[in-house]
């Protein structure tokens, strides 16, 4: 008897951990495999690497936690993240702005994405599926819309090594180009931009951003 409730008391206690604790070991055990089958895989730099490039899943990710917490649904997060970075990169390359004011004015277009359909849903009464769904294509059309389509090269180097730079561009289907966009007298109001700085066409360092997710 007493052995039959210590193996009961066994299985419980397993089950309850793997409820409670299912996700961290699943985590672990992934961590483990790719350790053991990849002699790079444990590496401060691809571990770096990797860390990166989640970054910008792992932001979305904290508000769209929030939002599920309270019932709520959202769908138009790519879209409004290709439609920030689009806005910056087109106010970086048209506009001669400073890498600094085109990213926060990028920033203040996504909250004001996020304060659209706040108010189409507190307000307006619009189920948050519905109107998420057409801030989702919204986004995505005037992202493309501000990019006539083409992608926006030439970026500054003062940019292009940022972290975020790096791993957005990453995702990109096509990660270079074939020659240069225009820089009309750009180079000389952007910090860190100069004739020698801006990376060529056809250089490894060139990122081409497109209008899409």
């Amino acid at each position: 008897m007493s052995n039959e409730k210590t193996s009961a008391f066994s299985r419980t206690a397993v089950l309850h951990l793997l409820k409670n604790n299912g996700i961290y070991i699943g985590f672990f055990l992934i961590f483990l495999l790719f350790s053991f089958s990849s002699p790079y895989f444990f590496d401060v730099n691809n571990i770096k690497n990797i860390v990166v490039q989640s970054s910008i899943i792992a932001v979305i990710a904290i508000g769209l936690t929030l939002v599920i917490l309270t019932g709520g649904i959202e769908l138009s997060v790519g879209s409004v993240v290709a439609l920030t970075s689009m806005i910056s990169a087109v106010l970086i390359s048209q506009f001669c702005l400073p890498v600094w004011v085109s990213v926060l004015l990028g920033i203040l277009v996504g909250g004001l994405c996020g304060l659209i359909n706040g108010i189409i849903i507190s307000y307006g009464k619009v189920p948050a599926f519905i109107a998420t769904l057409g801030m989702m294509s919204f986004a995505r059309g005037l992202a493309l819309f501000s990019t006539g389509g083409k992608p926006i090269a030439q970026l500054p180097l003062t940019y292009e090594r940022s972290p975020a730079a790096r791993s957005w561009a990453s995702r990109c289907s096509s990660s270079t180009v074939s020659s240069p966009t225009h820089w009309p007298g750009c180079t000389s109001n952007v910090p860190g931009a100069d004739a020698t700085s801006m990376p060529s066409a056809g250089t490894g360092t060139q990122r081409a951003y497109r209008g899409s997710t």
